[in-house]
């Protein structure tokens, strides 16, 4: 039940108000110049005027009651024409006062993501300043000896006992590391009271510098949020790639490392100065970019659009087929599925009709079954006999 309730058309929201001529959108569909089937359809549902199909998205189309996509695709043309269109994307204000609010409200969250962020670098700045002057004052304090500490100093000097290791005159250079063992042992020298004075300093110090944290300071890391990301990084976007491009990228280089696909009938579509023609793999032109619209040769014939009529050419770009169809699909076991005046039906390579233009929709044959449509059912039809089984 839920399932039918969603596919059923519902009527947009009647407080949106799509961007164009007002004068337009008040007018009647009728003036868009649609097929008899497709305005049916849409009054059938009441959308009487154009500013009722762009307070519509696409996919509320497909839930009109008959619209099928040839239908859609005719009222979004005819839209276009007009400089209109659907309704692209879902907006979260549902009254006109709220959508003029949104220009201010990006506005506001720009400008504060601005302020936090330039905070933010501040309070960073002060506390490094901070850190640096502790440092300073540990150091400083540490350097200054007591009286204390002077005599006990000078005490330990004048009871200094001979080094164990006494450096011989005719020493040899592979001798010096001896020195430096030497040297390494003034630190036994420094009074311990000081030693331990010093690192108990350090040691607290240090535990103050963890747990500083003036008013508003913001930790090292700090997660921010997309706006205020775009408002810190905004000068330098520019010089890196998006993600888009770099996926755009790496698809087409995989694409051009991939093998030619070669063409069994021996000819390749190409696309110039809008309009498509044929030529071999070597590049030799053999049918000049004439169509709006082409598909590769199958079974000998391809299918080609001029007009916004559909007909079958062949290698030599003759029209052996005349370009009379609404849509034509390329051929499959000899048949190919055709649509006039909204119905489908199947034609031989001569253009003979097969079987008759009575199928809401149909597909290419393949082992001689193809799926049709027909009276709102889909099913298996028989390319030898024609029968149909529902599914």
């Amino acid at each position: 039940m839920s399932n039918n309730k969603n596919n059923k058309f519902v009527k947009p929201n009647q407080d949106y108000m799509p961007d164009g001529d007002s004068a337009m959108l008040q007018k009647s569909i009728d003036e868009l110049g649609l097929s008899e089937f497709t305005s049916s359809k849409l009054k059938a549902v009441e959308i009487e005027k154009i500013i009722d199909l762009c307070r519509c998205q696409m996919r509320h189309m497909y839930k009109i009651p008959g619209m099928n996509k040839k239908s859609v695709f005719e009222v979004l043309k005819k839209m276009q024409n007009v400089g209109l269109d659907f309704k692209r994307s879902p907006v979260a204000a549902t009254t006109m006062e709220e959508v003029e609010k949104q220009p201010n409200q990006t506005a506001n969250v720009a400008a504060n993501a601005n302020a936090k962020a330039k905070n933010n670098k501040d309070n960073k700045k002060g506390f490094k300043e901070n850190k640096n002057r502790d440092n300073k004052d540990i150091k400083d304090k540490g350097n200054k000896d007591t009286k204390a500490d002077k005599d006990n100093k000078k005490a330990n000097f004048e009871g200094k006992q001979k080094p164990e290791n006494k450096q011989n005159p005719n020493q040899n250079q592979k001798d010096k590391p001896a020195q430096k063992n030497k040297n390494d042992k003034k630190s036994d020298n420094i009074p311990q009271n000081k030693m331990s004075n010093n690192k108990e300093e350090r040691r607290q110090n240090n535990q103050s510098q963890k747990n500083f944290s003036p008013q508003n300071e913001q930790p090292k890391r700090m997660k921010v949020n997309s706006y205020e990301l775009d408002a810190f990084i905004n000068d330098n976007e520019s010089s890196k790639k998006t993600l888009k491009q770099e996926r755009e990228e790496k698809i087409a280089k995989a694409i051009k490392d991939l093998p030619a696909i070669k063409n069994p009938d021996g000819l390749y579509k190409f696309y110039r100065h809008g309009k498509w023609g044929y030529k071999t793999e070597n590049g030799k032109v053999i049918i000049e970019p004439t169509y709006s619209e082409a598909f590769n040769f199958k079974e000998g014939l391809a299918c080609v659009e001029l007009n916004e009529r559909c007909g079958f050419i062949n290698k030599q770009g003759e029209v052996v087929i005349p370009i009379q169809y609404d849509t034509a699909c390329s051929f499959s076991e000899g048949l190919a599925s055709v649509t006039k005046d909204d119905k489908c039906g199947y034609i031989d390579k001569e253009g003979n009709i097969v079987f008759e233009f009575v199928y809401d929709a149909a597909t290419s044959f393949e082992n001689d079954i193809a799926l049709v449509k027909k009276d709102g059912k889909w099913g298996y039809m028989d390319r030898k006999t024609g029968e149909i089984r529902l599914r």
